[in-house]
C-alpha cells in the first residue's frame, strides 16, 4: 500500500490496488495497517510492533427492497474456504442495525460488530 516511487505516500480502500472488490471494510483494515506503518516510520511503534498482516474477507449487508436483503461472507477470493450467502429479513434487519450503529459511534462500529455479525449469520439456518 506504499508508492515505491514515493515510499512516503501510501493508498488505501478503492485507491489502492490491493481492494478488490472495493468494500469499506476492505480499506479500514487497510488503514489501520497504514496507520502502524507510519508509527513505526516515525518511532512510535517497534518494527516487531506491526500488527496482524492484511487478511482480506468479503462481509456485506445489502437491501433489496420489500424489507429483504442479502448477506455475504467470503475469503475465496483471497485463497480462504469459506463462502456463505444469505437472503431474507434477518440480513435486512442486520443491515439497518449496522447503518444504526454506524452512524451513532460517528463511523467507528465497536471491535464486537464482525465477530456479532458472524455469529449471528453464519449460523443462522435462513429464510
Amino acid at each position: 500500500m506504499r508508492n515505491p516511487a514515493h515510499p512516503e505516500l501510501f493508498a488505501v480502500g478503492d485507491a489502492a490496488a490491493l481492494t478488490v472488490p472495493k468494500l469499506g471494510g476492505l480499506g479500514h483494515q487497510q488503514a489501520q495497517i497504514v496507520a502502524r506503518q507510519i508509527a513505526i516510520d516515525v518511532g512510535a511503534l517497534a518494527p516487531g510492533d506491526a500488527g496482524p498482516e492484511y487478511e482480506p474477507e468479503i462481509l456485506c449487508f445489502g437491501d433489496i427492497g420489500g424489507h429483504q436483503g442479502f448477506y455475504i461472507y467470503s475469503d475465496t477470493w483471497y485463497g480462504g474456504h469459506t463462502s456463505v450467502f444469505k437472503m431474507g429479513h434477518a440480513p435486512y434487519a442486520m443491515k439497518l442495525a449496522f447503518k444504526e450503529m454506524y452512524f451513532r459511534t460517528g463511523g467507528k462500529p465497536p471491535a464486537f460488530g464482525v465477530p456479532a455479525s458472524h455469529l449471528l449469520m453464519d449460523h443462522f439456518p435462513g429464510e
